[in-house]
C-alpha cells in the first residue's frame, strides 16, 4: 500500500489505499466502516487522514483468509513525503 495517494479537498484530507488483492471486504477506522470504492487491480479504499507522522490503527476484513478474518494493521502517513500533484506546484 505504499505509496498512497493523498488528496486535500475543501480542507479534508483523504488517502486512497489500494491492496494487491480484491479480497478485502471493508476497513474499520475509528469505529467507522469503509467499503471499497473499486476492486479493479485490487481493493481500493478512501479513508480520512486526520494525523501525520503518527501511527494510526485500522482493521481490515480479508476474505483471502478462510474463514474471513479481521486483521489489525497500523499505518503512518509521513508529512515529509507529501508531493504536490503535477500542475499543483506553486508558480507552475
Amino acid at each position: 500500500m505504499s505509496p498512497a495517494d493523498i488528496t486535500f479537498i475543501n480542507g479534508i484530507c483523504t488517502a486512497r489505499l489500494v491492496f494487491t488483492t480484491s479480497k478485502i471486504d471493508y476497513i474499520l477506522l475509528n469505529d467507522e466502516k469503509y467499503l471499497p470504492v473499486s476492486a479493479e487491480g485490487g481493493a481500493a479504499f478512501d479513508i480520512p487522514v486526520e494525523v501525520f507522522d503518527r501511527k494510526i490503527a485500522l482493521t481490515v476484513d480479508s476474505t483471502a483468509i478462510k474463514p474471513a478474518s479481521e486483521v489489525q494493521y497500523s499505518l503512518t502517513f509521513f508529512s515529509d513525503t507529501l508531493v504536490p500533484a503535477a500542475g499543483e506546484r506553486g508558480g507552475e
